[in-house]
């Protein structure tokens, strides 16, 4: 039991700090989102939150990460 949750807490932290080691690493912005609410990290500025309204209405992902302006992975 004890192992469980230390596996789901490395998963989870994991996810956590991967826009700030791609955003630093490559210099490239990474924007997460989890329906219509996206945390935008983007080089040299503040951390960003952004909701999306046109999302609510007519549907979106459940999860999404976009890096840069070419890769995006959605669920």
């Amino acid at each position: 039991m004890i192992m469980k949750s230390a596996i789901m807490g490395g998963v989870l932290a994991t996810l956590a700090s991967t826009p700030y080691v791609i955003n630093a690493a490559f210099d490239l912005p990474v924007r997460m989102s989890v329906g219509p609410v996206a945390v935008v990290f983007e080089p040299g500025e503040p951390v960003d939150l952004d909701l999306n309204a046109q999302c609510m209405a007519r549907g979106c992902p459940f999860m999404a990460v976009e890096v840069g302006d070419s890769f995006r992975l959605g669920l």
